[in-house]
């Protein structure tokens, strides 16, 4: 066996709703070059592969790895195949957990690295000295005490993991192509510290230092692999006034522009609508001009505030073609299944999840080699439904359609696919050349209705094609 200590997983809060830095736009056109790749490659999962400590304690080895060879096929079964890895769940992957028991780190990270591998995923990973929740509960700084030990942590695990064929990791194959240094470091900021839950500790990841950190890292994953993409942390909630400060004032030290390969934040909106989504990446533009955007933790509410199953699977389409026309290089929904238990713990109980877990009265105690029943959600068959169709198209054949208030229309091939961004009734209006079809991208059976220049999606997004 070799599970150690665990830590808090990702996803047990919800951030509350807060005052945006600016308005959505009424209606979302191509607003930035388009990255190369396939429409597919646009959407990814946060801990796809992951397991809360919780159910990790009295687990074996061998029963997450059963649990989460499913959750792969569940992720190539979406027509997705990138997974962001989390620092803060299992395998646990940061200098501080590997200072603990170095042999047992590297099993772990071998066993989820080379699992996402060998099923086809692509992994993005978290690195950094700390697990990617709640640093300030070990530490008073977000840098490390002793600074050559870590970076001399990373060299080894980014060549472990490089694919270069040069101290690779067994079966690694063509290895961990991005990282992403650290996590959420302006909600790690204002964190209260180590033992004083009453304090605010200023000093802990100030912009200077966790650019510092970032820098440093960079170089050191450069170093074992000239290829490797590298982000810093995603920002927690850049629309917030204190998340948009801490991003300017990240963006304006220009080590830290020249050390990475693209602004990283996260963005979970309130309610029902993606709109909120927008006016941060708006942000990252203005920031960042010319420079790639990625959101590696995103996803909709399926309950609470007026947002259902439904609204969630709308929601999560809106998502995909916004970042499609807003120059988004790729978003990653949180989460995959939801967690035992989870609907009994009210800070989590509004769910973002794509497939429903264990009852709440699900028997949490001793080991279980099958620790929680899923079924797809809505979100989870929309989401399916829209990379079977237009998954493989490349990227380049994306282009932004001018659409009224309340709605994202995007042309992909020789279709155009629209969704309402706001919830309530939303009527999209816009012109396109010649006689169009139109049908619901949930039942590919539906029988076609001409188009007439407007198109009803408030029930869910609509596709439009030429009439034959």
């Amino acid at each position: 066996m070799i599970l150690v200590a665990v830590v808090m997983a990702c996803g047990t809060k919800e951030p509350a709703a807060k005052a945006l830095v600016a308005d959505a736009p009424a209606a979302i056109v191509l607003a930035a070059p388009a990255p190369g790749g396939t429409v597919a490659d646009v959407f990814g999962v946060n801990e796809a592969l992951a397991v809360p400590d919780y159910v990790a304690r009295t687990a074996t080895t061998d029963q997450i790895l059963a649990q989460l060879t499913e959750d792969a096929a569940r992720v190539r079964s979406l027509g997705v195949r990138h997974v962001r890895l989390h620092s803060a769940v299992w395998p646990w992957l940061s200098y501080w957990a590997s200072s603990t028991d170095r042999a047992a780190a590297v099993a772990r990270a071998d066993a989820a690295i080379g699992l996402a591998i060998r099923e086809g995923l692509a992994p993005h990973v978290m690195i950094g000295p700390w697990p990617g929740n709640a640093p300030q509960q070990r530490t008073r700084s977000c840098a490390p005490a002793d600074v050559d030990a870590y970076l001399a942590w990373v060299q080894a695990v980014v060549e472990r993991y490089d694919g270069d064929g040069v101290d690779d990791a067994p079966g690694v194959g063509p290895g961990v192509r991005t990282w992403e240094v650290d996590n959420e470091p302006d909600l790690h900021h204002r964190a209260p510290p180590r033992g004083d839950k009453a304090a605010v500790n200023e000093d802990f990841c100030p912009p200077e230092r966790f650019s510092d950190l970032v820098v440093r890292t960079a170089a050191v994953i450069r170093a074992a692999d000239p290829t490797a993409v590298v982000l810093p942390g995603g920002l927690f909630d850049p629309s917030h006034p204190e998340g948009a400060s801490y991003l300017r004032a990240l963006w304006a030290r220009p080590e830290l522009a020249a050390a990475v390969d693209g602004v990283n934040l996260h963005r979970y909106p309130p309610g029902p609508g993606v709109d909120a989504v927008w006016s941060v990446v708006g942000l990252a533009h203005e920031v960042a001009p010319g420079r790639p955007v990625w959101i590696t933790e995103t996803s909709a509410r399926s309950d609470g505030d007026g947002a259902t199953l439904d609204s969630q699977a709308r929601d999560l389409v809106a998502l995909l073609l916004g970042a499609l026309t807003q120059g988004v290089t790729r978003v990653y929904w949180h989460a995959l299944v939801e967690p035992p238990g989870e609907q009994t713990r009210p800070s989590i109980s509004r769910t973002r999840h794509l497939f429903a877990g264990s009852p709440a009265d699900v028997d949490l105690s001793g080991p279980r080699p099958e620790w929680r029943a899923v079924a797809p959600r809505p979100a989870a068959v929309m989401l399916s439904r829209f990379m079977a169709e237009f998954g493989a198209a490349p990227r380049e054949s994306v282009a932004g359609v001018a659409v009224s208030e309340g709605a994202v229309a995007v042309r992909i091939g020789g279709a155009v696919v629209v969704a309402a961004v706001a919830p309530g009734p939303v009527t999209a209006v816009l012109t396109l050349d010649g006689a169009w079809t139109t049908r619901p991208l949930a039942d590919p059976a539906a029988p076609r209705a001409p188009f007439t220049g407007a198109v009803d999606v408030s029930a869910g997004p609509v596709i439009l094609e030429p009439a034959s």
